[in-house]
C-alpha cells in the first residue's frame, strides 16, 4: 500500500483511541462510584492486530490473493449474566486490507504505438484497503477456569476507500497504477473466537482471545469476474481488551 494508505490509517487509528479512552475514562469514574454501577456491569476498550485476506470461490489457477495486515480499535461496554454469560457491545473502527491479483484479463482494443489495436493478456493486481466503523454485539461463555468462548454477528460501514489497481505482466503494455473505487456498502460479519482472561486487580481484567470473523457479502472489483457473490473477506486477529468493572 502507498504512504498515504499507512498515514490515513495511523490518523484513523489515534483518533479512534481518543475517542475510546474518552469512552473508557467515563466507565472508570463509573465503576469508581459503585452505587452507579452494577457489578454485573463492566466496560473496556479492545486492540486488535489482523491478517487480512480473502476466500475466493471456484478459485482459477491465475486468481490469487495476498495477506495484508490491519486493525480494528474500540470501545464496548459488558453484562455478566449468572456468571457464565457475558454479553458485549461496543463500538469501534479499523483497517482492514489484502490484494487480489488477477493474471489473465485481456484488455480489448488496447492501442500500442507500434503496434496498433491488441487484444493483449495483462495481470491485474487490485490493492483493497477500506477503513471501516463497526458495532459489535457478541456473547461468550467461560468454560472453565479463566477460558471462555465467544461469538456473534457485528455490523459493518465501510467509510473509506483507498484503493488502486495496477496493469503490468505484458511488455506491449505500458505499466498502469490508477485509484479505484470500492463499493462501500453495509455488511454483517460473523465473529468466533476462543479466549482467556486474566485478573489483574479487583474489577480489572484482561482479556486475550484469538478472533476469527468472516463477511457475509462480498466485495465487487470493477470489470473483473471476481463479482461480488463470488468472495468472502475473511480476518484473523488476536483480540486484547482491557476490561474495568464487572464479574
Amino acid at each position: 500500500m502507498q504512504t498515504l494508505t499507512i498515514r490515513h490509517a495511523m490518523k484513523l487509528f489515534f483518533k479512534t483511541l481518543i475517542v475510546t479512552f474518552l469512552f473508557s475514562s467515563f466507565g472508570i469514574r463509573c465503576s469508581a462510584q459503585k452505587q452507579l454501577i452494577s457489578e454485573n456491569l463492566g466496560c473496556g476498550f479492545s486492540f486488535s492486530p489482523e491478517l487480512n485476506n480473502l476466500i475466493i470461490k471456484d478459485k482459477a489457477s491465475y486468481q490469487s490473493v495476498q495477506s495484508e495486515f490491519g486493525f480494528s480499535v474500540g470501545a464496548e461496554m459488558n453484562f455478566t449474566l449468572k456468571e457464565k454469560f457475558v454479553f458485549r457491545i461496543g463500538f469501534g473502527c479499523g483497517l482492514k486490507q489484502f490484494t487480489y491479483v488477477n493474471d489473465n484479463v485481456v484488455l480489448n482494443n488496447y492501442y500500442n504505438p507500434e503496434l496498433g489495436f491488441i487484444n493483449p493478456t495483462v495481470t491485474m493486481s487490485y490493492d483493497i484497503a477500506l477503513n471501516e466503523v463497526h458495532v459489535p454485539l457478541l456473547v461468550h461463555y467461560r468454560l472453565f477456569k479463566s477460558f471462555f468462548v465467544g461469538g456473534g454477528v457485528e455490523f459493518i460501514k465501510p467509510f473509506y476507500s483507498p484503493s488502486y489497481y495496477t496493469i503490468s505482466g505484458n511488455p506491449d503494455v505500458a505499466f498502469k497504477r490508477t485509484y479505484m473505487s470500492v463499493e462501500l456498502s453495509k455488511n454483517v460479519v460473523i465473529s468466533a473466537s476462543l479466549g482467556y482472561r486474566m485478573k489483574l486487580a479487583e474489577s480489572y481484567h484482561l482479556l486475550i482471545e484469538p478472533t476469527f470473523r468472516i463477511y457475509t457479502k462480498g466485495y465487487g472489483f470493477g470489470t473483473d469476474e471476481l463479482g461480488a457473490n463470488g468472495n468472502n473477506f475473511y480476518s484473523v486477529g488476536l483480540k486484547t481488551t482491557f476490561w474495568i468493572g464487572g464479574k
